[in-house]
């Protein structure tokens, strides 16, 4: 029985698959040969470096191969009975594969040969399009020291916001590219698939310190990445046999700052109504000489890591803090406390057996965070944010325990188990009134809502292999794995009062509405089941690949509960859920092939190619749709009697008209939703296929180019708002009846006008007895006969850090367009333009950002630019700089009207979505820095940074809405020229 036992387990190893096998390592491949080219089976070969020593023998046909070495500098030694020994150094990178050609020479002389180069800038082995940021990319060059904000090196990368100095490192940017947006992004840590599937970003924020490398992947993925969005794999650093750390400061702060207000608004009223910290010296009710800028930021920390055993056990650790405040436009702070720890053990725990450990804890505390909203927002608006963990479980943060075996020099494994504990609070800064849209003013007034706790754990668990062998006058890397991954989350939103969109004194003609809330909260799960098997078939200069992925994705609602409207209780009364079974059940296959070929023996110059069917990831968060407990509203008329601009219950008026996740006809039902999920429901699916070419122009000089098409189909809203409208009840939920854009009949046009110009828009309402027949609910289903395309190449340079001096460059070209099989509808079938559907065929892509307190800035650049170049000086100075550069991005004109029984309000849309765009970016960093030795072991490391170093004055948002007689006013401008201090001391 033990045995056949154990021989289930091998099969059940060789044939399962990994569906989350993010790497955190590199690869190094050899052949061993004699002076002839002859192989030379049966040579002893080491690879040894601070981080440890491994061994192995060539196969018959000479080759070697060591897999999931962690990145650093490593020396090859190859040895043979008969032969010289001989001898090569080189750099492993994250994601890359170093490819070593080794003659020996008849008899006993040792040869000796330092590579400068170190691992090819070409790697023979790469299909896709991605970027790999080394230490010289994250320390030596003038960044915000964050992970958003140097992927703007990466060529295709759009990010929605503009970081100077850090600026905006206390919140996520939007990530796009390529023709991916932030629902299929992957973030992985240590090799380890971290990323939020609620929000479909990074679970947390990091200790920029603590980085070894940062590898982005922007397409080509191949079978061990699920989706073919923007994959980002942070690698941090371990124990080597040598003591190695450092600590350091950095500061910035206002008083080294310029001032860059554009002449519009430099008597601007806003420039004095500044609150705690962002009180000018002057006095309170005096101006700011600045709109959005750094007020201090400060940065300091420590990393140690060594042997406990040299060549057998090593350990690494760290802590670091960023302390950012900064202040908006509107005079209101924004302050965020970055805390970071972390630990890792390295244990060659035998010849052939690696394991480490490793703990990440990355707390965030934010005290004035915007949720988002219209213009000024009022401090009490805005949340405090802590982090919150499940009580009574492991130690919160992300626990990861990995074991590496090498059972043959053809034969290898890695084991991964993970638990990462994470979660946040936002907690409004105001108490009891609610909050109010003011369109007229543009401007969000009052106490918002609150969400604690948000907690959101992952289990991970993953088996990846390797196998080699030779056949077809090639040789054979088999690739393989399995992969399980379960997400939960709990969320609880309390709401203050209620909610109001002002649209004007008294009703407004009717215009102005309540909200009135209830509580809310879900409770959901998902699991996430993936195996994959590929070959690497590898002949000369020639290597193809191909693979097959299997995808299982499964979520449903746990148990919730919420209590009665504390405004109108009868009407919104308490209610239990007992949950659902699955809600949600995707099953996907994905092939994926690419090849590349070597040009001439030097391998030089290498074309490739590849193509990919990706299946996206299930947002765990899109059952809570039909949850009935998620937070829900009915919308009144609403008289402003008081002329406050806060609704109080007297001013609500009896007439419904509308309701978001509850049947206004029953709304005490239990277990019952009036949304509905389609049975039917297909995942989002990407098709993608790259061309590309790489050539090493001269020692450590590379340029690479690549064209690139996707097309995206299949897709689907994530939440129940934007999505169709029931027409009638459908408890199968198949083929339910919806309100079609023919039963959307027009409103009488509204044309408004504010700063010198005129729109009209035209909007729709739905039949208001289909609306009702339906119980209010939506239909969550893909949306027909709707793709998006993309088009685009890229070209990039890369110079390593030799011969004193370095740089990277990388321009991308994108044209992403949104494509229709019949009459453009909305997502939700209502033919009204909106600045979020611009209902235009062959019309571009244009994100709105949401979220993270950029609600108003859309990414969807036609061109982008970064370059950075580092030169070392006499007498050990460093100078380095960073250019970046992309087209304006869009700046929409619309009309906020109200839309009946639809919802709230609409942003209906004037014109087309691209028919203005603000000025295109640019902007340039420096750093100079010395590196003074003490001793043979340290180094101290001043350095003097200047950002944003023409002081740009970049309008990046405007007030869009006609509505408002505020329409143009500047809402942000770039963030002012500034310098930043700092000191470092590493060993």
């Amino acid at each position: 029985m033990k045995r056949l036992f154990t021989l289930g387990l091998v099969i059940l190893l060789m044939t399962s698959v990994g569906a989350f096998a993010q790497t955190a390592t590199g690869n190094v491949y050899g052949k061993v040969a004699d002076s002839s080219g002859a192989v030379l089976p049966g040579a002893s070969v080491t690879i040894s470096g601070d981080q440890g020593t491994r061994s192995t023998v060539s196969g018959a046909d000479g080759s070697f191969r060591f897999l999931n070495i962690d990145p650093g500098e490593y020396s090859v030694t190859v040895s043979l009975q008969g032969f010289g020994a001989a001898n090569r150094k080189l750099l492993v990178q994250t994601g890359q594969s170093a490819t070593l050609s080794i003659p020996l020479t008849v008899g006993a002389q040792t040869e000796t040969v330092e590579v400068v180069a170190e691992s090819p800038l070409v790697d023979v082995k790469k299909r896709g399009t991605s970027a790999n940021l080394s230490t010289q990319d994250l320390q030596s060059v003038p960044t915000a020291r964050d992970p958003w904000a140097v992927m703007s090196q990466v060529a295709g990368v759009n990010l929605d916001r503009v970081n100077i100095a850090g600026n905006e490192a206390g919140q996520q940017s939007n990530v796009s590219g390529k023709g991916s947006t932030s629902t299929s992004g992957v973030w992985s840590l240590d090799g380890v698939l971290v990323t939020d599937q609620t929000s479909n970003s990074s679970p947390g924020y990091y200790d920029f310190e603590v980085f070894q490398e940062i590898n982005v992947n922007t397409g080509g993925a191949d079978v061990t990445q699920q989706t073919g969005g923007i994959g980002v794999n942070m690698v941090t650093k371990r124990g080597t046999n040598a003591f190695h750390g450092g600590v350091r400061y950095l500061v910035t702060d206002e008083k080294w700052q310029s001032s860059n207000l554009p002449a519009e608004v430099q008597n601007d009223a806003r420039l004095k109504s500044s609150v705690g910290h962002c009180i000018p010296e002057s006095g309170a009710g005096t101006a700011r000489k600045n709109g959005d800028a750094i007020d201090n930021i400060k940065e300091y920390g420590f990393d140690l890591g060594g042997p406990v055993i040299k060549d057998k056990l090593w350990f690494y650790g760290s802590y670091g803090k960023q302390d950012i405040k900064v202040c908006r436009f509107s005079g209101t702070p924004d302050d965020t406390l970055l805390t970071n720890y972390s630990a890792k053990v390295n244990w060659q725990a035998g010849a052939s057996t690696m394991v480490s450990g490793f703990w990440f804890l990355g707390s965030k505390e934010k005290f004035g965070r915007s949720p988002g909203g219209l213009g000024t927002l009022d401090d009490s608006f805005l949340w405090n944010q802590g982090g919150q963990y499940t009580e009574g479980g492991l130690p919160p943060g992300l626990l990861k325990l990995e074991v590496n075996h090498t059972f043959s020099p053809s034969f290898f494994m890695s084991a991964k188990a993970a638990y990462f504990d994470t979660g946040f609070g936002l907690v409004t800064r105001g108490t009891g009134k609610g909050f109010t849209y003011d369109y007229v003013a543009n401007a969000t007034i009052g106490t918002s809502y609150s969400f604690s706790p948000l907690l959101r754990p992952q289990k991970t668990v993953n088996l990846d292999g390797s196998y080699f062998f030779a056949g077809m006058g090639g040789n054979h890397e088999l690739k393989f794995g399995f992969g399980y991954r379960n997400v939960t989350t709990d969320s609880t939103t309390h709401y203050s009062g209620m909610t109001g969109y002002y649209f004007g004194p008294g009703t407004g003609g009717g215009d102005n509405i309540a909200l009135v809330p209830r509580d809310g909260q879900t409770v959901f799960d998902a699991d996430y089941l993936s195996a994959y098997a590929g070959d690497v078939f590898t002949k000369d200069r020639f290597t193809m690949n191909f693979g097959l992925r299997f995808d299982a994705q499964k979520s449903k609602n746990l148990p919730s509960g919420a209590p009665a409207s504390e405004f109108f209780p009868t009407r919104l009364p308490a209610l239990n859920y007992p949950g659902s079974d699955t809600l949600i059940d995707f099953t996907d296959v994905s092939p994926r092939v690419g090849f590349s070929y070597a040009l001439n023996e030097t391998r030089k110059t290498v074309i490739r190619a590849s193509a990919a069917r990706y299946a996206n990831y299930l947002a765990n968060s899109v059952v809570a749709a039909v949850n009935p407990v998620a937070p829900s509203n009915l919308q009144y008329g609403w008289n402003d009697l008081n002329g406050d601009r806060i609704v109080q219950q007297p001013e609500v008026g009896s007439t419904l008209l509308s309701a978001n996740n509850i049947d206004p006809l029953k709304p005490g039902a239990v277990g019952v939703s009036p949304n509905v999920i389609d049975k039917n429901l297909k995942n989002q699916h990407d098709f993608e296929a790259i061309l590309g070419v790489d050539h090493e122009l001269g020692a450590n000089f590379a340029i690479g180019g690549a064209l690139t098409y996707r097309k995206t189909t299949d897709l689907f809203n994530t939440t129940a708002a934007t999505n169709p409208r029931l027409a009638a009840p459908c408890p199968t939920a198949t083929n339910c009846a919806v309100i079609p854009a023919s039963a959307y009949t027009p409103v009488p046009p509204v044309t408004r006008t504010a700063g010198g110009v005129t729109g009209t828009v035209q909007g729709y309402q739905p039949d208001v007895n289909l609306v009702n027949a339906g119980g209010n609910g939506r239909y969550i289903t893909n949306r027909a006969d709707y793709s998006r395309v993309y088009k685009g190449f890229e070209v990039t340079l890369n110079k390593r850090l030799a011969n004193k001096w370095g740089g990277r460059v990388a321009f991308a070209y994108n044209d992403w367009t949104e494509q229709w099989g019949g009459t453009p509808t909305s997502a939700t079938l209502n033919p009204t333009k909106l600045n979020t559907d611009a209902l235009r065929d062959g019309g571009p892509v244009s994100l709105l950002s949401g979220g993270s307190g950029k609600a108003s800035f859309y990414s969807s650049f036609t061109w982008s630019l970064y370059m950075n170049a580092i030169v070392q000086l006499p007498a050990s100075f460093d100078l380095s700089t960073q250019i970046i550069g992309r087209e304006g991005g869009t700046n929409p004109i619309s009309i906020s009207t109200a839309r009946g029984r639809d919802g709230t309000t609409a942003n209906a849309l004037v014109g087309n979505v691209d028919d203005q765009r603000y000025d295109n970016l640019w902007n340039i960093d420096f750093r100079l820095a010395r590196n003074s030795k003490i001793g043979s072991k340290v180094t101290l490391t001043p350095a003097l940074e200047l950002f944003n170093a023409l002081n740009n004055d970049l309008v990046l948002s405007r007030a869009r809405s006609l509505s408002s007689a505020s329409y143009g006013r500047v809402e942000e401008v770039i963030s002012p020229r500034v310098l930043r201090l700092s000191a470092r001391l590493t060993f």
